[in-house]
C-alpha cells in the first residue's frame, strides 16, 4: 500500500510549504479516494475537515488549492511501482507486457502517451477492496479471482463475491459467486 504521508512530504520537499490543515486535507482526501469515493466527494469532504480546524468561513482558493493539491499527490501515487514489469504477465488483449502500479494495473502498450494501441487498464481498489498480486496474477492467468469477502456497498453494507476479468479487458463481478 502506498504511504500517502510520504507522498505528501515528498510534495512538499519539492514543492514548498503547506500548512498544516491543508496537510490534513490534503490527506482526508486521499484516504477517501483510496477506499473509493468519487475525487469531488473526497476533495468536498477534506474541505469540510480543513473548515473544522479553525476556517470559519469557505474560500474558493483554498478549496482551488486543495483539489490542485490532492489531483497532484495522487499522480504521484501513479509513479511508485510496486512491482517491475514482468516477463511471465501478459495483457489479455495484446499480450503486451503488465505492469502493477501502487493504484492500477497497465499494460506497456497503454503507458506510453504516443502510441497508446491498448486499452487495458484497471485499478486495483474495487469496492473497498484492493487487489493483491496473487489476486491480479489470478485475474490474468485463470480470468477470475477467489470469493472475497467484505466488499464494500454505497450504503457501507458489506457483500463478497468473486471478480473476473471478461473478453475486453474489465474487471467485474462474478454472477453467481458461491461460498
Amino acid at each position: 500500500m502506498v504511504d500517502n504521508k510520504k507522498l505528501i512530504r515528498e510534495y512538499v520537499n519539492k514543492n514548498g510549504k503547506l500548512e498544516r490543515n491543508m496537510y490534513f486535507a490534503v490527506l482526508t482526501s486521499l484516504k477517501l479516494k483510496e477506499r473509493g469515493t468519487a475525487a469531488s466527494m473526497s476533495n468536498s469532504a477534506a474541505y469540510g475537515a480543513h473548515l473544522m480546524n479553525g476556517e470559519d468561513k469557505i474560500i474558493p482558493e483554498k478549496y482551488n488549492e486543495l483539489v490542485a493539491l490532492s489531483k497532484n499527490i495522487w499522480k504521484l501515487r501513479g509513479q511508485v511501482i510496486e512491482e517491475e514489469p514482468s516477463n511471465d504477465l501478459r495483457c489479455p488483449l495484446c499480450n503486451g507486457r503488465v505492469h502493477i502500479f501502487s493504484d492500477h494495473v497497465v499494460c506497456d502498450n497503454n503507458i506510453s502517451t504516443s502510441n497508446r494501441s491498448c486499452k487495458f487498464f484497471f485499478n486495483r481498489t474495487h469496492s473497498g477492496h484492493y487487489f493483491t498480486k496473487e489476486e491480479i496474477y489470478l485475474l490474468l492467468e485463470k480470468k477470475q479471482t477467489e470469493v472475497i469477502y467484505g466488499l464494500m456497498k454505497k450504503d457501507n453494507s458489506t457483500f463478497f463475491s468473486a471478480f473476473e476479468l471478461n473478453a475486453e479487458g474489465k474487471v467485474s463481478f462474478v454472477r453467481k459467486a458461491t461460498k
